[in-house]
């Protein structure tokens, strides 16, 4: 595999798991907006993009299974999860913003180590 071509399955990976990620927040902002009371919400937002970033972690690790994929995509998480912080943090609870944050990285790692596992395990079919 040559290096160009390295990067570019990396940048890839990176670009389509959090366009995913984007996408699946957005849709699932809306959906429980409509279900639920504010306090209700805002667990159930946890918990949602909890599994959001797992489905992601995943979806970064089956394109490009590197290391610096599921990191790219970990440092801009929480990059833009930073700056989301800094904007809200008067319109949201704080312990909201933090869980958020705080389960990101664990999140997008467990995704990335269960597309190993489904790799490993397809080969001993």
């Amino acid at each position: 595999m040559t290096p160009i071509y390295r990067v570019r399955r990396i940048l890839s990976a990176v670009f389509v798991a959090y366009l995913t990620n984007a996408l699946l927040v957005a849709a699932m902002d809306q959906l429980l907006g409509r279900l639920f009371s504010q306090t209700r919400y805002f667990v159930a937002d946890v918990l949602a993009q909890s599994a959001i970033q797992v489905v992601c972690g995943y979806i970064c690790a089956r394109i490009s299974n590197t290391r610096a994929a599921i990191a790219g995509l970990i440092v801009v998480g929480l990059l833009v999860g930073a700056i989301s912080v800094l904007v809200s943090w008067r319109g949201e609870p704080h312990w909201y913003a933090i869980a958020l944050l705080a389960v990101y990285a664990p999140c997008v790692w467990l995704g990335c180590l269960m597309a190993r596992h489904s790799t490993v395990t397809s080969g001993l079919k």
